[in-house]
């Protein structure tokens, strides 16, 4: 084999492509970051500041001088009493929130289409999750937000919970109702805790949602890598004193996070937090003129919708972040993994993710009014070369009933498996996770009794031509069952 370095060599192709950058990290490029005006020497010092913990430059497990302030900075820009530093991403600090309030076997009430990495703190913590279904929009191909009432039950019916966990904003910048939210769960005695890893910016702007910890969070993961300018990998965890026990959750992250924490991962998160307290207002209202008038224009191009704040109101949304641009393709009759590859291969436009009939375009302070002006060029273009194509099958709107648990995720990770046929599963412990996409909520995860119903709903998916998530078999004849 000749020597050679395909992983840097890759992404110097990507580069050198001269695509537009409407999707993660945050600051586009560089630009996020570069354009900090008062710290111009950063690009200068980036390999210069790839340190260790020498003396005067603290240590992230146990904080003292910069490290300290930095964090105690955050904490006042983010309004926590505690912040602190990820560089193992927004995953260790899921990890260490959930981990930080509950002990084995406890249960926690959680989305049932909760991140990866809410399963990872269940397997990890042995515990039982106790799920909560979110409100899905049919029309647009996507879940929503959770309704307080879906809260309310899930807490009557398990008073023993420990926390109840929420996603806000989604992915696709939809909200819940957190403050009504937070107040219900604090009033039965539990923790409250958000993924708000596409929450970042929120604190920066009022002309944005309401942000995790005003709203009465006690513990609040962001991603500031997503939506702020720091770097990939780096994210920061948020924590209300009181309700929490913050030496523990102190304890969880010294498990979690690497003992050899880049400091350039560090710098980036200081410098993402200087620049928003600094500059955020001004910035987002730039950033919003131009999401709004781009929002706007789209939605007035033929058989193309860019969904804003009219979804307020709706499948219990109650606010929505408009720096998420969500553009449906549904009556254009295109679906939207087709079009993310044509702006990919014949506009040199990538944007954050595709589904079956939207894309999503991440809007960020890094973003420059031509980028957007491109983009809109694009849509029209695409608008008259596609126009009547019918490839787009509907989503069935299926009543999905959450299945048994008989087994908790880390005992069912444990257990002994065999792969059996997907028809013959009827009463069998799944030990996969099945999930059709869109909406992406799973229709059985590991530890649960496969019904009947639960296999005839799949297949109407399949037949939709909706892809499934999740199995080994990706074709489905065979499932992972417990022995």
């Amino acid at each position: 084999m000749i020597n050679s370095t395909p992983l840097y060599d890759g992404l110097k192709r990507y580069i050198d492509e001269n695509n537009i950058n409407f999707h993660m990290p945050g600051h586009k490029g560089g630009h996020g970051i570069l354009n900090i005006k008062e710290k111009p020497d950063f690009k200068d010092n980036i390999l210069l500041i790839d340190q260790t913990e020498v003396s005067g430059l603290d240590n992230l497990h146990l904080p003292e001088g910069i490290i300290k302030e930095a964090e105690e900075l955050a904490a006042r820009a983010f309004r926590s009493d505690y912040t602190y530093f990820l560089v193992n991403g927004t995953t260790c600090g899921v990890y260490s929130m959930i981990l930080g309030v509950t002990n084995h076997g406890d249960k926690i009430i959680v989305p049932r289409n909760s991140h990866r990495s809410v399963v990872g703190a269940l397997i990890l913590g042995g515990l039982w999750p106790v799920y909560y279904e979110p409100e899905v929009d049919f029309e647009k191909g996507i879940a929503v937000s959770v309704s307080l009432e879906k809260i309310e039950e899930a807490i009557e019916k398990n008073p023993d919970a420990k926390a109840v966990l929420v996603t806000n904003p989604t992915f696709y910048g939809t909200c819940s109702d957190i403050e009504a939210i937070a107040e219900l769960v604090h009033k039965n005695d539990m923790v409250f805790l958000v993924d708000e890893a596409h929450g970042a910016h929120l604190p920066f702007s009022k002309k944005l949602p309401l942000n995790a910890m005003d709203a009465g969070a006690d513990a609040a993961v962001s991603s500031t890598h997503k939506t702020l300018s720091s770097f990939t990998q780096s994210s920061m965890l948020h924590v209300r004193k009181g309700r929490v026990d913050v030496e523990k959750i102190e304890f969880m992250l010294r498990l979690t996070q690497s003992t050899s924490p880049s400091y350039i991962l560090m710098a980036s998160l200081d410098l993402a937090r200087f620049q928003m307290e600094e500059h955020g207002e001004e910035l987002i209202d730039n950033l919003l003129y131009m999401v709004d008038d781009f929002r706007e224009k789209v939605s007035q191009i033929p058989d193309i919708y860019c969904f804003g704040k009219e979804i307020i109101g709706q499948h219990n949304v109650v606010d929505f972040d408009p720096t998420k641009i969500v553009i449906n393709f549904r009556n254009l009759g295109v679906t939207g993994t087709r079009i993310d590859e044509i702006l990919r291969k014949e506009y040199k436009i990538q944007v954050e993710l595709s589904d079956l009939y939207n894309i999503l375009a991440m809007g960020t302070v890094a973003d420059v009014q031509e980028n957007y002006d491109v983009l809109y060029n694009a849509l029209v273009d695409i608008s008259k070369k596609h126009k009547g194509q019918k490839e787009i099958r509907r989503i069935p709107d299926i009543k999905w009933e959450t299945p048994y648990q008989a087994l908790n995720p880390r005992e069912a990770l444990y257990e002994p498996m065999e792969m059996i046929d997907f028809e013959k599963s009827d009463g069998k412990v799944s030990a996969e996770i099945i999930a059709p996409y869109p909406p992406g909520i799973p229709a059985i995860v590991p530890g649960e009794i496969i019904s009947k119903s639960t296999i005839e709903n799949i297949n109407r998916m399949r037949e939709a031509g909706i892809k499934i998530n999740g199995p080994r078999d990706q074709k489905l004849e065979k499932i992972a069952v417990i022995k």
